[in-house]
């Protein structure tokens, strides 16, 4: 049980914490108020004007939808929570499936897995994310060729602007091979 004392150390941080958030608030209101702005969320209804390269957003009565630049700025903060979903769910998935690979190597009776995945334990342990995502763009990604000279192999297509997979096609009974991506 906390001792009095570290309560009102705890709630005398906590309000000054929360005087100081009123007090940028209100400085910040008094100023966007001097040059004609208003505070306000009201601008969240207004059209964007810009598109996205990637993006779903919700329309009432349409659903999940492409993001277009007659929608709304808050229709584009959505399509930037459902992007952020996406890559956190790939991410996750990701994540477990190399995560579970890596352990099965690391109790492998075979000593080049075990070997392999102890390596690359070692290797990424500890080290910063930002280093690391830093590495795959200047070491990996930039020295793939760039799209007009793609490296491609049954429908599979690798360059700078990323991987391109086919999709399966679903029509009249039958299954079809198309290609994923417009031409760019």
């Amino acid at each position: 049980m906390p001792r009095p004392r570290d309560l009102f150390i705890q709630g005398l941080v906590l309000g000054l914490v929360a005087w100081g958030l009123f007090l940028l608030l209100a400085e910040a209101r008094s100023r966007m108020a001097a040059q004609g702005i208003p505070f306000s969320f009201a601008f969240l209804s207004q059209e964007a004007g810009f598109s996205l390269s990637e993006g779903l957003t919700y329309a009432p009565g349409e659903g999940l939808r492409p993001f277009y630049p007659s929608d709304t700025y808050f229709q584009a903060l959505l399509a930037g929570f459902i992007n952020t979903l996406k890559v956190a769910l790939v991410g996750i998935l990701l994540a477990t499936f190399l995560g579970l690979l890596v352990a099965a190597g690391r109790l492998s009776a075979n000593p080049l897995a075990r070997g392999l995945a102890a390596g690359y334990v070692e290797s990424i342990r500890n080290t910063p994310l930002l280093l690391q995502l830093f590495v795959w763009y200047f070491a990996v990604l930039l020295k793939l060729p760039p799209w007009e000279q793609a490296l491609s192999w049954a429908g599979i297509v690798l360059s700078q602007r990323g991987l391109v997979l086919p999709e399966l096609g679903f029509g009249s009974g039958a299954w079809g091979l198309g290609r994923s991506c417009q031409e760019l």
